[in-house]
């Protein structure tokens, strides 16, 4: 994309612009109303940003109807630079509305196995230097989601995932429960009630 186009638009438009952006790359989708909540712009506004971001990026993301979200598209490459310490700042800031505050300070604990389709966990566990048998990490629930998709861990309840890039599995696929981005992890499937509740 034309460095020119962007250099037309105005400051706000170039910063919404750059949170879309930053966002669907570090947490894997945005939703109008993220907009709406940061910026303090109107709805219509917000879809106009998001259109004109992917007019300017074809690729970078798709609309998502299940989630009524857009989501990283499958050919994404920035059209912004960012300094590490601007990334780190925004992600330590909070994204601008109390959900995602709430699911950035949330730190969760997710235990990583070797996948039980493997035929040698032996050397899945001398991959990724397992000390007994898995990986504990304590991540932010804001990136779980988006860190186990790109991991390829199997997050389904009963390891059904076979191809064979899904070397782990997430030994208690509940520790995702109420991590808004757990859609996004391969597998995954959200806890139902059982009738007797």
């Amino acid at each position: 994309m034309p460095k020119d186009q962007l250099a037309e638009l105005t400051q706000p438009q170039r910063d919404r612009l750059a949170f879309i952006e930053l966002r669907v790359r570090f947490i894997g989708e945005i939703r109008r109303q993220d907009l709406v909540a940061r910026f303090g712009i109107q709805s219509a506004a917000a879809t106009r940003d998001l259109a004109l971001y992917k007019e300017l990026s074809p690729g970078n993301i798709d609309y998502d109807p299940k989630g009524k979200s857009y989501v990283l598209g499958p050919d994404f490459r920035p059209i912004f630079d960012y300094p590490p310490e601007r990334v780190m700042s925004w992600l330590t800031q909070g994204f601008g509305g109390s959900d995602q505050d709430i699911q950035w300070t949330r730190i969760i604990e997710l235990e990583l196995v070797p996948h039980p389709d493997q035929p040698r966990p032996e050397i899945t566990q001398m991959d990724y230097a397992m000390k007994g048998g898995s990986i504990r990490m304590r991540v932010r629930a804001a990136v779980a989601g988006y860190m186990l998709l790109r991991w390829s861990v199997d997050c389904s309840p009963d390891h059904s995932l076979r191809e064979k890039q899904y070397r782990l599995w997430l030994s208690d696929p509940l520790t995702l429960y109420g991590v808004e981005n757990a859609k996004l992890a391969p597998g995954y499937q959200a806890p139902t009630r059982s009738k007797n509740q």
